[in-house]
């Protein structure tokens, strides 16, 4: 082998291992990831050790899932589940929508204030909550009483806590750090308190012997997927990042594999000779694809048996059933594929009880967050509801309304056929074939009531109805119409006349 030969193949071993040692490096993170949870979170503010991630850990594995959601694989389409089961049919506030005479109530003000409709009301603003709720496992909303306005800060500018030393898991205060002029050099820090802070607020804040400054308003969090005794929430997504990795491999193996066996179509043998395996060289045509090929004597040339096969991805559905259980949503919508659901209508349109709970679990807590954001400004907190997670489909939806009819009276069965339908109709204008369907048949109180025969129901020795059985309500009409008593005495009546005469 010369020189030449030499060099090459020791760069390819270089690459090698630098493959490997990438790839053992990302199998370290991975296993350092599944232990933080075991960890104790130290240096915040309160001076005391406690359980849960830190805040720099949480970051971290915020900054591992946000390019996965933004550049689009598993991992988006399960924000984009979550966000369209607790989402999808809206966030219904009693009294924000109703018209009448003189100002507008502070409720209404408040929910029309355009800062606010960017940061919690609009549809925007629910999707990009849950886009953090599932990213980053944490939300601080920033309410300003004065102002009337609140503000969402990223978790990225949270750079410190402070928590009750008695019972760490509350969170007093947050430390924010941003730069309000992208051009300058120094950034801002300041500290804001949280709604469970019941003590003297100072105007300053002692951190790391330096003196920072408190801000105006309060600082509304929402920590979710926390422990007992956890300050800090984690992402929805944490625990779907292994597998979503597992999942990637196989898939980008897979597609290496797909491309050898496209490369790699027929198999060439030859004999044992020198003369022989200088002969395997085949000389083909120019053509680059159903060429011929000019074989020596004792040389064969067949197709390789994988050749017209491709490598077996469906086989990976189970790791991506991983990943679906660990976001709590079906298979079948994480992959979109209707064949994960084993052909079954039913399994591939509805939701299983165990995700519709996961997802009301998820509006509760969303609820309860806006509650609280009420409650910061002082207003009376209004009915806050959300509609079902899924409706029947429409077929069902309409047998279901028929069955109910009974029920409903006229106007809010047309308010039904008219949702239903999507006709931007008016319900009180009954058409008088609906108007017409509880309308009195017969004055008589048993009209159209059908008697039942005696022997309805009865069976005879052989489980079913024989022909010796009582007749249905037709023919004991006959048989009581064709009375033997009756008959006789029409004959009598007959014969009489006939003698009279």
């Amino acid at each position: 082998m010369d020189e030449k030969a030499i060099l090459s193949r020791l760069e390819e071993v270089e690459t090698e291992n630098s493959v490997l040692r990438e790839d053992l490096e990302d199998a370290m993170r991975s296993i350092r990831f599944e232990d933080q949870g075991w960890q104790l979170l130290g240096n915040i503010a309160a001076g005391e050790s406690v359980e849960g991630l830190s805040l720099s850990q949480v970051k971290e594995i915020s900054a591992k899932i946000r390019p996965y959601v933004v550049a689009g694989d598993l991992m988006k389409r399960g924000v984009d589940l979550h966000t369209g089961y607790v989402w999808n049919r809206g966030l219904h506030i009693e009294g924000v929508d109703k018209k009448g005479r003189g100002a507008p109530s502070s409720l209404k003000k408040f929910y029309q204030n355009t800062v606010n409709k960017e940061s919690i009301f609009s549809p925007f603003a629910h999707n990009e909550l849950q886009k953090a709720r599932y990213t980053d496992g944490n939300i601080f909303l920033l309410c300003d009483p004065a102002k009337g306005t609140v503000n969402r800060i990223p978790l990225s500018e949270i750079t410190g806590i402070y928590t009750n030393p008695d019972f760490p898991e509350q969170v007093w205060a947050y430390r924010r750090t941003w730069k309000p002029d992208p051009e300058g050099s120094e950034p801002t820090n300041r500290w804001y308190y949280t709604k469970r802070f019941s003590g003297t607020r100072n105007a300053t804040f002692d951190y790391n012997g330096v003196t920072e400054t408190v801000g105006k308003g309060v600082i509304v969090d929402g920590r979710f997927n926390r422990q007992a005794g956890w300050p800090l929430g984690i992402p929805d997504a944490a625990a779907a990042l292994v597998w979503r990795k597992a999942y990637a491999e196989f898939m980008k193996y897979g597609q290496v594999v797909n491309e050898s066996l496209a490369k790699m179509l027929f198999k060439i043998t030859g004999n044992k000779s020198k003369a022989g395996a200088a002969n395997v060289a085949v000389k083909s045509t120019s053509t680059p694809y159903g060429g011929g090929a000019a074989l020596g004597e004792g040389q064969d040339l067949e197709a390789v048996r994988t050749a017209g096969k491709g490598y077996e991805f469906k086989s990976g559905d189970r790791i991506a059933a991983m990943v679906a259980a660990s976001l709590n949503v079906p298979n079948v919508e994480l992959l979109s594929d209707s064949s994960a659901a084993g052909g079954s209508y039913g399994a591939a349109a509805t939701l299983t009880p165990s995700t519709r709970n996961s997802m009301k679990i998820i509006q509760d807590e969303w609820l309860y967050l806006f509650n609280e954001v009420f409650d910061a400004f002082n207003i009376d907190v209004p009915k806050l509801w959300f509609d079902p997670i899924d409706a029947p489909d429409p077929y069902r939806a309409a047998q279901q309304a028929k069955l109910l009819s009974d029920a409903l009276s006229d106007e809010e069965y047309r308010a039904i056929a008219l949702d239903q339908l999507d006709i931007p109709g008016d319900p009180r204008k009954i058409p008088p074939l609906l108007a017409a369907r509880n309308a009195v048949q017969s004055s008589g109180p048993t009209a159209g009531v059908q008697q039942s025969s005696p022997q309805q129901g009865q069976s005879n020795g052989t489980g079913g109805v024989g022909s010796t059985a009582a007749n249905d309500l037709r023919s004991d009409g006959i048989s009581e119409w064709f009375d033997l008593d009756r008959f006789e005495h029409l004959i009598e009546r007959f014969e009489r006349a006939k003698n009279s005469e």
